[in-house]
């Protein structure tokens, strides 16, 4: 990194490798914010294997078209791998679009790292200026619930859980985070069918019929 804050060369190579290589990106750039550590909030996020295991099988997903099913328990790092992911795909490739989504409209966005958005700011701004778009404007391409790259025309939009989520939209990935705990979660389910042929819903455990039954489809 400080060869490549110097030499332009170095930046391209480096630019390169991350492109190709999900786990080389994160685990060369990655940063997550935990403030039940006061002395250090800002912690380097090197994969652990399961980590990898998941972004693994999100590739997977978007080479088949395939939904993705992950239950998590609290502290496992999982939607900071997803945002991380996120970012990588956004920063990348070519028009590609997704939809995050969250049970709460705060939870997806209200500007701080505990919602989706935030959490999606805070490792896009941890980058160094030269990693970041050439026409990138954060006035322009970093509003509510929107994050758009200007270079590869590549976006990220948000949405809270209600029974119609996503419909009518057309997105390359659609992320649910803590889907069981929304209050229309089947009917989002259902309603993102044709939004996207990868949908990655990922959770907390929570007993409900809709739980059981979409943990049974996969």
């Amino acid at each position: 990194l400080q060869k490549a804050e110097m030499n332009p060369v170095e930046r391209v190579n480096l630019m390169m490798d991350c492109q190709e290589d999900p786990f080389y990106f994160i685990d060369t750039f990655g940063v997550v914010y935990e403030p039940r550590l006061a002395a250090m909030s800002d912690i380097p996020f090197f994969l652990f294997d399961y980590q990898k295991d998941v972004i693994m099988r999100v590739l997977q997903a978007e080479e088949r078209g395939e939904d993705l099913l992950i239950e998590k328990t609290r502290d496992m790092g999982i939607t900071w791998t997803m945002i991380w992911y996120i970012l990588w795909r956004w920063l990348f490739k070519d028009k590609w679009y997704c939809l995050m989504g969250s049970r709460k409209e705060d939870e997806v966005d209200n500007k701080s790292p505990n919602s989706l958005f935030g959490k999606l700011r805070y490792a896009f701004y941890t980058l160094p200026t030269w990693m970041r778009p050439v026409k990138f404007r954060k006035s322009e391409n970093d509003t509510f619930m929107k994050f758009m790259n200007p270079d590869k025309m590549s976006y990220v939009d948000g949405e809270s859980a209600n029974p119609n989520f996503a419909r009518g939209k057309r997105v390359s990935l659609c992320f649910m985070d803590e889907i069981f705990f929304w209050k229309f979660a089947r009917e989002s389910w259902r309603a993102a069918t044709d939004t996207s042929p990868v949908r990655i819903a990922v959770s907390t455990p929570k007993a409900s019929s809709f739980a059981r039954t979409l943990r049974d489809s996969f």
